[in-house]
């Protein structure tokens, strides 16, 4: 019974694939010639380690048809077939649909098929996305309803397996920014099958906690609640914002503490500063983290804790400007050994056109440790 049902789902999978590129095909027939474009993009890395490789090859084809437009991303990394994936667009009257199909091409198999229909009926906008998954217990059908009055937005989410055909969960979500003044605030709940209860969540954002400015300084704090069956807990952040001539850029990132008790603050632990500085088309970023768990979420690194850099514009080639990004990462003291002031990585991006066809992107970087240098040219060419 196992094997006949595999084998009826591999027979559902390929009437699908067959139906989805007939569609595609017959949509595209007609009188008026199809206009086609695309991009190919090719690279080539080096490092210490490895020498000179190929990283990767990726195509991108995209044919337009009134209002259908069809694409097809394929590509190579290393010497492995990336997932070709079959896209495409179009409207029957008021409603949108939308399709993408991906093949895995090593092994001619589905990967996974979702379409989308789109409508808006009054002031309600109605979704539906069927996902056909390779395994058959993933796939499932979303249905998506979205209201918006003078005073909130609400949605609401269903989701069934298909294979079988079974319900899994309902979810409700508001947004209430109108309420609360133009402040972010929002709720949602979640309820499933068989489980119940699932999650309840609330959001209050930009809660002034001095009204107005000290010393050019405004301070807020978000809070989340969050209750699931097993926990409750809540979640406060901090931010600062200046109205400085100099420096207007800053951020400070802080936590709250509470010991005593979720009712009372006991104060304010900072773990983080930035400071991002636009001059005309440069800037100037400096981030600072006093912590290693904030490392990630304020230098972008979790390894290093600071982080010095510049990005802007680069000048204008054929009408397309470029653009450059420098970073200097450090690491916190012990640093290693022999690294001049805990320098750990210095890293490089810039992105520049030399025609209307050609462009190029150029990734460079040098570590203290190994392998300690490195370095990507990708080349991508328009048609």
């Amino acid at each position: 019974m196992r094997k006949r049902r595999t084998t009826l789902w591999r027979c559902v999978q390929r009437a699908g694939v067959l139906s989805f590129a007939f569609a595609l095909w017959g949509s595209l027939l007609g009188a008026e010639q199809p206009r086609i474009g695309g991009v190919v993009e090719f690279a080539v890395t080096a490092d210490e380690a490895s020498g000179i490789a190929f990283d990767a090859l990726q195509v991108l084809a995209v044919a337009t048809l009134g209002d259908t437009a069809v694409q097809l991303e394929a590509g190579m990394t290393g010497s492995t077939f990336s997932v070709l994936r079959l896209s495409a667009r179009s409207a029957l009257g008021s409603v949108r649909l939308n399709s993408a199909l991906s093949v895995d091409p090593s092994s001619s198999s589905l990967v996974d098929w979702r379409t989308t229909a789109a409508v808006a009926v009054a002031a309600t906008d109605l979704t539906a996305t069927l996902s056909i998954d390779e395994v058959a217990s993933l796939s499932n059908l979303v249905m998506d309803g979205a209201l918006e009055t003078t005073c909130a937005v609400y949605s609401a989410r269903a989701r069934w397996g298909v294979c079988p055909v079974e319900f899994w969960e309902i979810a409700a979500n508001a947004d209430w920014e109108e309420v609360a003044c133009g402040r972010p605030a929002s709720s949602s709940i979640t309820l499933s099958c068989p489980t119940g209860f699932e999650s309840l969540s609330l959001l209050l954002g930009d809660i002034e906690l001095v009204e107005g400015s000290l010393l050019g300084i405004d301070s807020f704090v978000d809070v989340a609640f969050a209750f699931t069956p097993d926990q409750k807990s809540v979640s406060p952040t901090l931010r600062f914002t200046t109205d400085w001539t100099v420096c207007p850029g800053i951020e400070l990132f802080a936590d709250v503490v509470w010991e005593t008790s979720p009712l009372r603050i006991d104060g304010f632990a900072l773990s983080g500063i930035l400071f991002d500085v636009v001059v005309g088309d440069a800037g100037l970023v400096v981030a600072e983290s006093f912590v290693d768990a904030a490392n990630g979420a304020i230098t972008g690194k979790t390894q290093y804790f600071e982080r010095i850099g510049v990005y802007g514009r680069l000048p204008s080639w054929c009408g397309s400007a470029g653009s450059f990004e420098l970073n200097v990462y450090f690491e916190r003291p012990p640093a290693a050994a022999g690294t001049l002031f805990g320098l750990g990585l210095l890293e490089g991006r810039g992105e520049f056109r030399v025609s209307d066809r050609v462009g190029f992107l150029v990734d460079i970087w040098h570590a203290a440790t190994s392998p300690t240098w490195g370095i990507k040219v990708a080349a991508q060419i328009y048609w």
